[in-house]
């Protein structure tokens, strides 16, 4: 992925030319150069380009206070980074438009890297939840980048992000992915969403109009998949005897699809493999299916880190969630695996530590808050939250190199689920992890 960088690229043309037609009228004159206190010039320097240009890239400026430069939610505990040699005793947040200080703030855990030579402290300045543009300033560090504060901020930028989504299953140019993850917050999460019926009837015309014909062998099994999972989750509009049809023919499909696997293009990855049966056995209920799935636990218990394939993240999460009759070691597999990476997720203190040199990669950490997100469906943690809105803050600016990632463009897949899950964080009042609110779970 390009890398964002804080670089400004000045030419200095102008002043080369200006200086080109200077040197150019000096003469050889010995008593003009060695005038008493004028510097001697050399005339043996050779040559200068008649258009000589300098482009000078200043160095990558690395801010001291760090904040999400796109946007906190009103609700949430809202905080900055601040790395620095010496560290102030307070610092000001100031309304932008105003340029009043609206909060006197002190910093928090600070901590001393004697290696790199460095505080890092926290600033907290949850207290103002005003909406406005801010930024937050000390004298010997200078300020922040500016940001906003925004009520209902999460919410509104899912609902904006998901009608992409949406005109993406019109114009076919969705993935197959972006179009399974569509489905896995519309079973799991549809309080999310401001129409859960957008989201169904988007999928539905997607796969009337979908070729499946051209699909290699691991594009089938995602395929079979999609149609699997959306015969379970689809209800046809009452009295429609059409859309009544569309269940049995989707999972009929899918059926046939994965069963031809072996005449595609390809080798059907392992993880997309145990995510198709896992969706077909749910549905279908055939022995071959739940038994396809059994063969694999040698293999599956074999792999040094299960859920860092989505895929089997996804997979596990069908699977044992069945009515139908599992095998309990893999489940205990699936279960004892995705609990052990998201406490080491959790216990992780460099993860999204602003002192590193180096950004942990948005590839890494949007899996690490796709386990976390799927950890609460079995078990809510509060600190699992905490992760998940401190990943997005982190890859929307609040790291060391105040880079930003936009995952909406560059990791679509990802960012359906992740953003879905904050929207519902939010709708439930759960951003800030000490409010009292009952959830309002969907399933």
């Amino acid at each position: 992925m390009e890398r964002m960088r804080l670089l400004r690229t000045i030419s200095y043309a102008p002043f080369i030319m200006a200086g080109a037609i200077l040197l150019t009228s000096c003469t050889t004159n010995t008593a003009d150069v060695n005038e008493p206190g004028t510097p001697v010039v050399s005339t043996d320097a050779g040559s200068m380009e008649t258009d000589a240009v300098i482009d000078y890239t200043t160095p990558e400026q690395l801010p001291g206070i760090i904040v999400d430069r796109r946007a906190y939610s009103s609700q949430e505990v809202k905080y900055a980074w601040v790395v620095a040699e010496q560290m102030p005793a307070s610092f000001n947040v100031i309304d932008e438009k105003s340029g009043e200080v609206v909060l006197e703030t002190v910093p928090e855990k600070v901590t001393y890297d004697s290696e790199k030579e460095v505080y890092h402290a926290k600033i907290k300045f949850g207290e103002i939840v005003k909406e406005g543009t801010y930024y937050i300033e000390e004298n010997t560090l200078g300020r922040s980048y500016s940001f906003e504060i925004i009520d209902g901020y999460y919410e509104a930028e899912f609902d904006s992000f998901i009608e992409t989504e949406f005109a993406k299953c019109e114009d076919m140019s969705i993935t197959l992915d972006e179009v399974y993850s569509l489905l896995y917050i519309g079973e799991r999460y549809s309080i999310s969403l401001k129409d859960s019926s957008k989201l169904w009837d988007a999928v539905k015309k997607w796969i009337e109009a979908y070729d499946a014909s051209g699909l290699n062998a691991d594009e089938a099994g995602l395929m079979a998949a999609i149609e699997a999972k959306m015969s379970f989750n689809y209800s046809p509009v009452e009295g429609d005897a059409e859309d009544a049809k569309l269940p049995d023919k989707w999972i009929s499909d899918a059926k046939t699809l994965y069963s031809g696997i072996t005449n595609r293009d390809g080798e059907i990855a392992e993880d997309t493999k145990f995510l198709a049966l896992a969706e077909l056995y749910r549905v279908a209920g055939n022995h071959e299916y739940g038994e396809a799935i059994s063969d694999m636990y040698s293999y599956i218990n074999g792999l040094e880190s299960i859920h860092t394939s989505e895929k089997y993240l996804y997979g596990s999460m069908c699977y044992m969630n069945t009515h139908r009759t599992v095998n309990r070691s893999l489940c205990d597999i699936f279960m004892q695996s995705l609990l052990m990476s998201c406490e080491d997720i959790s216990w992780d203190k460099t993860l999204l530590a602003p002192q590193n040199d180096g950004r942990t990669d948005t590839d890494i950490l949007l899996n690490y808050a796709q386990q976390l997100i799927a950890m609460n469906y079995v078990l809510d943690g509060y600190q699992y939250n905490e992760l998940v809105v401190s990943i997005d803050h982190y890859m929307s600016g609040r790291n060391y190199e105040g880079y930003i990632c936009n995952a909406e463009e560059e990791y679509p897949a990802d960012a359906i689920v992740v953003l879905s899950w904050l929207a519902l964080l939010e709708k439930n009042g759960k951003l800030d992890p000490s409010a009292p609110v009952v959830w309002e779970y969907s399933w």
